[in-house]
């Protein structure tokens, strides 16, 4: 902001810190700012470091080291180190949040500062000026320079030289000796406070008889008006002004502009100034014995009484043609022009309050007051024009308009006048169509028609006529006061919010609360030259964007943005004033004016941005957890749920506007907007490594490209440990391993169960069917062959026989009475019978390839390769063994024989034949006799070749 215009003393924006703000002490020593930003003061009750919304305050001991509170001296470091020095010799560094404290001076150090060596100069009373040599912290290698003299002050000037200011005069240090500049250089001997180098490397001394400024090597008056006053403190600003601070008068500034001269009657705490300190925005601190004070430069400026108005609560404001400023206050009539306030007289006893202002065509100004109706002020002369008592309907004029008739509006409290060229005056009221009396608000339009706020409504004058225009739809709006007319629109200010009536269809649109207003009530609305509408309130200028005001009207956005502006920003009192006109108004040059309880306030629209292009630094001042950090590295134990990182941005022209943006990396995949924020708080992180960084911004302003940034750490649970965690893998994996294992011989060992069951199954199924095939081939009584099987058998034993020449036998033998038995004794005795003889063929098996149940009680046997004769003998056998069988154990009393029959196959022709044959020959032994063997002989009957037995 170098490039701002030069602004009077008088006109810079000023505020107070006391104990009540939290300062340790009300006297205010020293005055430092670090590299990173903070702001530090230096008090008998300890020091303090400000960030722009709090103070922390250090004392004597703790983590300073300082041996007293009593601080008198501050070094800032380019390297970001501050040096605390003060009462009892304290001296301790202060680096990137770490203390180091310093050996002791003698006593009280009252200034200090680094030469462009890095040694150290301390001035003491009564001991002197003492250097320490540059990285020595001990008191060793201390030289005295000066002795037994109270030393206030110490610089160093380009060439290298020590200058020291005493209670003996001004010396003069080379290669540390010490001179005592004599009176004959034109400096008187008197007691020296204060040294500045300025940035010419021209030395000034002030004195207790002014203020000397070294030429060559005299030394002469800076300026006659400061020779009486004894400067305590100086300091250069960065437009090169030169700001001196008084034991008794206050604080005056050296311009190409001239001196100026700020004291306790025009706006500073005290007169006794001891510190001065430039900020990096150009704000100037002021230490006194009451307290802290800032003067800066606001984006508002007020003019008030201070500045030289006759009163400070202003009732209207108006750009005059000539580029004035004409204000009205309860106490008089003012015009500001070319910065200088010009309080307007009027000859009488009283000044007059101030209402409405309205310009003539002629230049001369309409002026409506509160009780003394309406003057006109022309030639430097305030003129009554209009009172109660010669027409007009009340002496409370709160608006002037005159249209392009040159007719005049007057609205007073009483009802709405019209002063005709002709000198005709006409009064309208309620009754001729107005809604109220009580008109605070008048304006013609592109139609030329005069639109009339009044306390109940609006109303247009055209043709002769009133017309209601009905605003109580627009949530019950009822006061109309102010107007803004554009071609086809008129904008209204209401106690509902802003308005828009359109003339083409008579739609009235609103922006209010709803759509982001902060407040109902709105007193003037003023266009700038940004597209900005600048809206005057109790609680402030309000600005918003006329675009997206319209886009609210007109239905095609909710809400709008909103800019407040209050006293923070150099409005002494945010209460705007309204119901009387114009209580805002736009200067020539594009400043906009508004009406204040407090003064006249002033803002130019386009140099806002001024105030957010500086850069600033945000610091993380503390990290708050449930655990305590393990280190100052911010190492958390594990099990920390909950970090809360506090930051702020060391900005202070607009502190509490300071935006600030955040990003953890490791959690935050973006940056996450803070809005006004001064925290950020996580909860739950995992354990890990993070990194915290914090930008901060004035709005609309850019973000710092250099993130503040710290590390962070949470130390994980033994079993959050990557090592633990990759042994339990390990420990999972060969828990799975083994789970693999057993599943895999547990799916052996059923693969080999299933195995086992299938063969068993297979194997029951393979004895099923044998079982089955043995069934549908064996006599289930006997267990001996069937008859199915047996005649397969007799034919395919048959053709082999004959195919092979071999001879076959067939025997067929049937148990003789079998009936009887079966009658005698039962089925059971037969079938057990048939069990036994069944039992006795399989024992003879080897000797026939088959035996065979032929049906009921017959049997038959079947001898291949075996003559009938060969067969015959051993049926013979047979048949005696069956007759001589005990059976007693089947029947008491039973006596089994049986009857054969044998035939050979050389006798048939198939294996039909065959049985034929043998059957016949069993047939012939139950004819003869039963129990006896019969060979088929080739006849039917019994023949001499039969053999029988």
């Amino acid at each position: 902001m170098a490039d701002e215009p030069h602004i009077a003393l008088s006109e810079y924006f000023i505020e107070t810190w006391s104990t009540k703000d939290g300062l340790p002490h009300n006297s205010i020593n020293d005055i430092a700012q670090t590299r990173e930003g903070y702001l530090w003061f230096g008090t008998w009750e300890g020091f303090a470091r400000y960030n722009g919304k709090t103070f922390q305050i250090f004392e004597r001991g703790g983590e300073s080291g300082m041996p007293d509170s009593g601080t008198l001296a501050f070094v800032a470091g380019p390297d970001g180190s501050l040096l605390v020095a003060g009462a009892r010799g304290g001296l301790s560094s202060w680096k990137e949040g770490v203390w180091t404290p310093y050996a002791p001076a003698p006593t009280m150090i009252g200034s200090a500062m680094r030469d462009s060596k890095g040694n150290l100069w301390v001035t003491m009373p009564g001991k002197g000026l003492l250097m320490r040599p540059a990285n020595e912290t001990r008191a060793t290698r201390d030289v005295h320079i000066i002795d037994n003299v109270t030393a206030n002050k110490s610089v160093e000037d380009a060439n290298g030289i020590i200058w020291a200011a005493t209670d003996n005069g001004l010396y003069q240090v080379i290669d540390n000796k010490a001179t005592l500049v004599s009176p004959g250089s034109g400096l008187p001997q008197v007691r020296a406070f204060s040294l500045l180098v300025t940035n010419d490397n021209t030395l000034l001394v002030g004195t207790e008889g002014g203020v000397w400024k070294r030429v060559g090597e005299d030394f002469q008056p800076l300026h006659p008006a400061l020779t009486n006053e004894v400067v305590s403190t100086m300091m250069q600003d960065k437009r090169g002004d030169i700001w001196f601070g008084t034991i008794n008068h206050g604080i005056f500034r050296l311009s190409p502009e001239g001196l100026e001269h700020l004291n306790i009657d025009n706006g500073i705490v005290h007169n006794r100034v001891q510190s001065i300190l430039e900020d990096r925005e150009q704000s100037i601190w002021i230490g006194t014995n009451s307290g802290l004070i800032r003067l800066r430069r606001a984006p508002f400026i007020t003019i008030s009484t201070r500045q030289g108005l006759n009163g400070d609560y202003v009732r209207t404001v108006m750009t005059h043609s000539d580029g004035s400023i004409l204000v009205g206050t309860s106490t008089g009539l003012n015009r500001i022009r070319d910065g200088h306030v010009e309080q307007i007289n009027w000859d009488q006893h009283t000044q007059p309050s101030v209402l409405s202002l309205g310009e003539a065509t002629d230049g001369s100004v309409w002026v409506g007051t509160y009780t003394d109706g309406l003057l006109h002020w022309k030639n430097g002369q305030l003129t009554p024009v209009l009172q109660q008592s010669n027409g007009l309907p009340g002496n409370e004029v709160r608006a002037i308009l005159t249209d392009h008739q040159q007719n005049l509006w007057i609205g007073t409290a009483s009802g709405l006048s019209v002063l005709r060229p002709n000198g005709a005056l006409h009064t309208y009221s309620a009754d001729d169509g107005l809604p109220a009396s009580f008109i605070m608000a008048l304006q013609e339009d592109e139609q030329h028609r005069i639109w009339v706020g009044t306390g109940v409504g609006v109303s247009v004058f055209h043709n002769g006529k009133f017309e209601h225009i009905d605003i109580s739809a627009m949530e019950n709006a009822e006061y109309a006061f102010g107007f803004y007319s554009e071609p086809g629109y008129m904008w209204m200010t209401t106690d509902r919010g802003l308005l828009r009536y359109r003339s083409s269809d008579g739609a009235i649109g609103m922006v209010g609360r709803k759509n982001g207003l902060p407040i109902d009530k709105l007193f003037q609305v003023i266009p700038d030259n940004m597209g900005y509408l600048w809206l005057s309130s109790n609680r402030g200028m309000i600005r918003i964007s006329k675009a997206e005001a319209v886009e609210v009207i007109e239905g095609r956005k909710q809400q709008i943005a909103v800019t407040t502006f209050g006293e923070s920003d150099g409005m002494i009192s945010a209460q705007a004033n309204g119901g009387s006109m114009p209580a805002a108004t736009r200067a020539g040059d594009g400043g906009i004016w508004v009406a204040t309880a407090r003064g006249a306030v002033m803002v130019h629209p386009e140099r806002l941005g001024e105030f957010s292009k500086t850069r600033l630094t945000a610091v993380v001042e503390s990290v708050e957890s449930n655990t305590t950090p393990l280190n100052k590295d911010y190492t958390f134990p594990a099990g920390t749920t909950r970090i809360r990182i506090n930051y702020s941005g060391l900005g202070y022209v607009l502190p509490e506007r300071i935006r600030y943006r955040t990003r953890l990396e490791g959690f935050d995949p973006q940056w996450i907007d803070r809005e006004n924020n001064t925290s950020a708080e996580y909860t739950n992180l995992p354990p890990g490594n993070y990194r915290f960084n914090v930008s901060a911004s004035y709005p609309n302003g850019e973000w710092n490209g250099a993130n503040t940034v710290i590390n962070l750490r949470i130390n994980p649970f033994f079993w959050q440990r990557p090592l633990f965690q990759a042994l339990l893998v390990l420990l999972i994996l060969l828990a799975l391993f083994a789970i693999f294992r057993w599943r895999l011989r547990q799916a052996r060992r059923n693969e080999e169960r299933l195995r086992t069951l299938v063969a068993a199954k297979t194997l029951a199924l393979q004895e099923q069917a044998e079982e089955f095939e043995r069934q549908a081939k064996e006599d289930q009584l006997t267990r001996l062959a069937n008859r199915r099987v047996f005649d397969k058998q007799l034919m395919l034993g048959f053709d082999d026989a004959r195919a092979h020449d071999y001879p076959l036998t067939l025997a067929i033998f049937d148990i003789d009475h079998f009936k009887q038995i079966n009658d005698r004794w039962s089925h059971v005795v037969g079938d057990k019978v048939l069990q036994s003889i069944g039992d006795l063929l399989r024992n003879t098996q080897q000797d026939a390839r088959l035996s065979a149940r032929w049906g009921g009680e017959e049997f038959t046997l079947l001898f291949p390769h075996m003559p009938i004769a060969q067969a015959a003998a051993i049926c013979e056998s047979l048949r005696v063994t069956l007759s001589q069988t005990d059976y007693r154990h089947i029947a008491d009393g039973l006596q089994v024989t049986a009857s054969f029959g044998l035939a050979e196959s050389s006798s048939a022709n198939d294996s039909n034949a065959l049985i034929k044959q043998a059957d016949h020959a069993l047939y012939i032994a139950k004819q003869t006799g039963r129990n006896k063997v019969v060979c088929w002989s080739g006849e039917e009957d019994i023949a001499p070749g039969h053999f029988q037995i």
